[in-house]
C-alpha cells in the first residue's frame, strides 16, 4: 500500500505540480444533426465494430467505409494546401526515436517490437514451448527473443522527421497515412482512445515560423468547414500533451503559452462528452534542431503538423 501510494503521488505531482491545467476553450460549435442514442452497442451487434483486443477494434460494412470516406476527406485537404503524398513503413528505430526526444516526453506510450533470434535452436526451442494448446502464452523475458531495436510509432511524422535528418530541403508539405500506437492502459475506451489506431497526417516544413503557422491556420480553417458542412458539433481548444516526466508542468505550460497545440474535440450528443479527433501542432524549430533539418539559408528549419485520428 505505501509503494502504490508513493508512486500514486510520484504521478499526480508531475502532471499537478504547476497548476489545474483545464482545457482553454477557443470556439465551439452547435452540433445540428443531434443523435441521442449510444450507437457502440448497435455497432457492435451488427458487427460493424469486433473487439480484437485491448484498444484494438476491427471495422466492417459501414464503419470501414465511413473510415475509407473520411481518410480521402482529409487527404483532400492536404492536396488543397499543396501536400505532396509519402508512404512510411508502421516500425521505426529506437534509435530514431531517441534522436526526436520521444523518451524524454513520452514513453509511457511505448509499444516495442522484437523477432526471434537467428539461430536454429533457439527457434526450436521456441516452437517446442508454444506449440498446442498448452502454450500459447510467451513468457516475458524469454530467451529466443532479439533485442528491442525498433517500435511502434505513436505518431506519423516522426517518420517524415527521420527521413529527413541531417539534410537541407526547402520548403515543403507532406502528407501520410499510417498506424500509430499509443498504450495507455486503463484509459483505452473502445474508439475513442485506441492502442493502435490510423492517422492521417499532414507535415509542413518551413525556413520560417511564419510557414509553419500560415500553414496550420489554413488547414484548421479547411477542417472546421469541413465538420460545419457535415453538422457536427465541436469545440476547438487550446492544449497540451501528457508529458511523463518530472518537467510536465513547465513543458506543458510552454506549449499553452505559445499556442503550440491545438485539439478538436468532436461533441457525442449521446454521453454529453467530448472526443479529439485532430491536432493541430506547432513545433518552432525543435526537430530541425534535434534531427539537423536545414533550410537552403543553413537554418533549423520551423515545422508543423496537423494529425486527424481516423477512427
Amino acid at each position: 500500500a505505501d509503494i502504490i501510494e508513493r508512486k500514486v503521488k510520484a504521478l499526480a505531482g508531475r502532471i499537478l505540480g504547476s497548476g489545474k491545467r483545464a482545457p482553454t476553450l477557443i470556439r465551439e460549435s452547435a452540433c445540428s444533426v443531434p443523435n441521442s442514442r449510444n450507437i457502440e452497442e448497435d455497432l457492435a451487434r451488427e458487427g460493424h465494430v469486433r473487439r480484437a483486443g485491448p484498444g484494438l477494434y476491427h471495422l466492417a460494412g459501414m464503419c470501414a467505409d465511413l473510415f475509407n470516406h473520411f481518410d480521402s476527406v482529409f487527404r483532400d485537404i492536404a492536396l488543397k494546401v499543396g501536400a505532396e503524398e509519402e508512404h512510411y513503413p508502421p516500425f521505426i528505430s529506437v534509435r530514431d526515436l531517441k534522436r526526436l526526444g520521444f523518451f524524454d516526453s513520452t514513453p509511457q506510450y511505448a509499444t516495442f517490437l522484437t523477432h526471434l533470434k537467428e539461430d536454429v535452436d533457439q527457434i526450436d526451442t521456441f516452437t517446442a514451448e508454444v506449440r498446442g494448446d498448452q502454450g500459447p502464452l510467451i513468457p516475458n523475458g524469454h530467451g529466443s527473443l532479439a533485442g528491442l531495436e525498433y517500435m511502434m510509432a505513436s505518431t506519423v511524422c516522426c517518420h517524415a522527421f527521420a527521413c529527413r535528418s541531417d539534410s537541407t530541403i526547402p520548403n515543403s508539405i507532406v502528407t501520410a497515412r499510417n498506424i500509430c500506437t499509443r498504450y495507455e492502459g486503463r484509459n483505452l475506451a473502445h474508439l475513442n482512445r485506441l492502442w493502435a489506431f490510423n492517422m492521417r497526417e499532414i507535415i509542413l516544413f518551413g525556413d520560417t515560423p511564419k510557414y509553419a503557422e500560415d500553414g496550420r491556420r489554413c488547414i484548421l480553417e479547411e477542417t472546421e468547414a469541413l465538420l460545419q458542412r457535415y453538422g457536427l458539433g465541436y469545440r476547438v481548444e487550446r492544449a497540451n500533451d501528457l508529458f511523463f516526466n518530472s518537467e510536465f508542468g513547465k513543458r506543458a505550460e510552454f506549449q499553452r503559452g505559445l499556442n503550440m497545440k491545438i485539439e478538436i474535440r468532436l461533441t457525442v450528443p449521446a454521453t454529453q462528452r467530448s472526443v479529439a479527433c485532430a491536432s493541430f501542432n506547432l513545433h518552432h524549430s525543435n526537430f530541425g534542431k534535434r534531427n539537423n533539418i536545414t533550410s537552403p539559408v543553413g537554418k533549423p528549419i520551423h515545422s508543423a503538423c496537423i494529425g486527424f485520428g481516423i477512427e
